[in-house]
């Protein structure tokens, strides 16, 4: 058995602040629904190495929302999606968002009918530029001023 190499103080600090951000977003993903489209782990550590810390109240706020959600899935769907885009995200005044099954002008332009499979795809939410109003056709000088 070979001695074992000390390990120096800066490569310790980045190995446990790797492992740190593994955790952080195992606990993310955690809070994520699975069905459909996801993020794996390779994905989020190559996009966000380190993700940003909530504090504790925003934290509590989270686990509960998720809680809540959980409970009844169906019911609480358009809430947690509002709560962790609007307030969590802060997308706030760029989130367009759909309430249950409910028209939404702007986000029913949106709808992409698939004739070959006689379908629809409805967006339930977009981000658009604040100040945005999707009900109304974008001019052709700011093709960029909605997305989904």
């Amino acid at each position: 058995m070979s001695p074992r190499r000390p390990v120096s103080s800066g490569l310790a600090a980045a190995r446990a602040q790797a492992a740190d951000g593994r955790r952080q977003h195992q606990e993310w993903l955690d809070l994520t629904e699975v069905s459909g489209p996801f993020l794996t782990m390779p994905v989020l550590l190559r996009a966000w190495p380190q993700l940003d810390a909530l504090e504790k109240d925003e934290r509590a706020r989270l686990r509960a929302r998720h809680a809540d959600w959980q409970t009844d899935t169906t019911a609480g769907r358009d809430e947690w999606v509002a709560y962790v885009l609007g307030r969590l995200l802060g997308w706030d005044d760029a989130l367009a968002f759909r309430q249950g099954d409910s028209e939404h002008h702007g986000l029913d332009r949106l709808i992409l009918r698939v004739a070959e499979h006689n379908t629809e795809v409805r967006p339930d939410f977009a981000l658009v530029e604040p100040g945005t109003d999707l009900a109304v056709e974008p001019d052709a000088e700011s093709p960029r001023s909605w997305s989904i």
